[in-house]
């Protein structure tokens, strides 16, 4: 396309959309539409956005609360692993001793 084509295409454009606006603009009524009509979706849409906002916040406090859950998990799981190892440390001393005990008083 050359140059002089691209500058048509632009003015076209531009004559249709200033025709189209001074036809809003000229009947008050019809413009008064628009803006409610406008009003009512920006409306709608800061609506879905602070809705957004209070389930991400919800989200947040329920990810904090399972990440301490998973923590306190993970100590108790520890503290019960070392209380089994210290039973079973205690269990074969025991079974240690007992063999000894049989082995010396053969």
């Amino acid at each position: 396309m050359s140059y002089k084509k691209y500058i048509d295409l632009f003015q076209q454009r531009t004559q249709k959309k200033e025709s189209s606006d001074s036809k809003l603009l000229a009947d008050k009524d019809t413009y008064l539409n628009f803006l409610e009509v406008q009003l009512e979706k920006v409306s709608n849409a800061i609506i879905n956005v602070n809705e957004v906002v209070e389930t991400t916040k919800e989200l947040k406090t329920q990810v904090a609360e399972l990440t301490d859950k998973m923590n306190n998990s993970t100590k108790l799981l520890k503290l019960i692993q070392s209380f089994v190892d210290a039973q079973v440390t205690k269990l074969c001393s025991r079974i240690v001793r007992a063999d000894l005990l049989i082995i010396g008083g053969r």
